[in-house]
């Protein structure tokens, strides 16, 4: 980014305009100033309680000078001391952990030489307003430039962005997936699970506001009164006066169950695998592979692996010398691979381990055998 420039993430706990001296827009003013022929300005501020404790990250270039200033009611300044600082290769990272006065409306400044944001206005209020949510989101990804805010670093790992809103969580719906097959008079559920959906409905909000929420709901990890929720649809924006309701459908993460009782073979409750590899790699000469008891040989491939012969012969048998299992068979630079079907078992091995002799001669070759469960052990 470019020298001495500074960017405030959208996905801040606070909503910032970026001061960047262009006609109005919904960047670069405060939901306040926007003004509209036919509809009065929201009066927004976000709401946080006496003992909550924000962090605001700042993304700079390498050689800004960057201020951060607190400003209350009567406008009377307070800087801001940095937390933490990451530098990488092309910016810094600032996290700054606000611990906010008492009572009372605030604001802040960010500024470097060339480049200045203004946050929306903060409202403390009593920690025992029970009308309020807690929402929370925070990304897992190792990328330190997600959403244009670093997620890794050491502050925002210990505190994560979150906002406290007067919503509606009441309205709720099943959710899940069902497959059924119809035997015509007989209907029977093949697999189902089931998860909790809740309705989320905001108050009126800016459209600066609704824009933050989307992102948070974009997170890895997005939770209302720390209840994890995934959603999965764009949330539903609806005007209301120079304002927007914002409703979304969000899904408790962990599902209520799941019914498979009639979905077949599941490998996952088997207590040995139905298929077991055998190989030896650049082999040569006489080799023994192990066979568990029950498991016949289903396919053979081999693989020419000399670089100073013009040949190699490989034979698989149930016998040192024999070639019951497979004939001698001839991989050269030209015919490198081969691969074949084979279903062999000597009698003694379905109750009891065996051995699968492979012969190489003439030079190197890799020999893997698939060998498979009987299905009559």
């Amino acid at each position: 980014m470019t020298a001495d420039t500074i960017i405030l993430s959208k996905c801040n706990s606070i909503r910032w305009a970026h001061r960047d001296g262009l006609l109005r827009s919904m960047g670069n003013q405060l939901s306040c100033e926007e003004v509209w022929s036919n509809k009065p300005p929201l009066n927004f501020a976000h709401t946080f309680f006496q003992n909550d404790i924000p962090l605001i990250q700042v993304k700079a270039g390498e050689s800004t000078t960057l201020v951060l200033t607190m400003y209350n009611e009567a406008g009377t300044p307070t800087i801001i001391p940095v937390t933490e600082t990451n530098d990488y290769t092309e910016f810094i990272v600032y996290d700054y952990l606000i611990a906010l006065p008492t009572l009372g409306k605030f604001r802040f400044n960010a500024k470097s030489t060339i480049s200045e944001w203004d946050s929306e206005w903060i409202e403390v209020v009593e920690t025992d307003n029970v009308n309020y949510r807690l929402l929370q989101w925070t990304n897992l990804d190792p990328d330190t430039n997600t959403f244009e805010f670093d997620y890794t670093t050491a502050t925002a790992v210990a505190n994560v962005n979150f906002a406290r809103l007067v919503i509606q969580d009441l309205i709720y719906s099943p959710g899940g997936e069902r497959e059924i097959y119809d035997n015509q008079n007989e209907k029977s559920i093949i697999k189902a699970n089931a998860f909790t959906n809740i309705q989320l409905q905001t108050e009126i909000l800016p459209r600066q506001i609704c824009e933050k929420l989307v992102l948070a709901m974009s997170h890895d990890r997005f939770l209302v009164n720390d209840v994890a929720y995934i959603v999965e649809k764009l949330p539903d924006i609806d005007p209301a006066g120079a304002g927007f309701f914002l409703s979304a459908e969000m899904t408790i993460n962990l599902s209520l169950g799941l019914n498979t009782s009639d979905i077949g073979f599941n490998c996952d409750l088997m207590s040995t695998p139905v298929v077991l590899p055998l190989s030896e790699l650049a082999a040569i000469g006489a080799r023994t592979l192990a066979a568990t008891a029950g498991y016949s040989v289903n396919q053979i491939a081999l693989k020419y692996a000399s670089v100073s012969t013009a040949t190699v012969t490989v034979r698989v048998g149930s016998a040192v010398g024999t070639d019951d299992i497979m004939r001698d068979k001839v991989l050269t630079e030209d015919d490198t691979f081969y691969l074949v079907a084979r279903n062999f078992i000597t009698p003694a091995g379905m109750s009891a381990a065996w051995t699968i002799h492979v012969t190489i001669s003439g030079g190197l070759a890799d020999v893997f055998i698939q060998t498979i469960k009987s299905v009559t052990t």
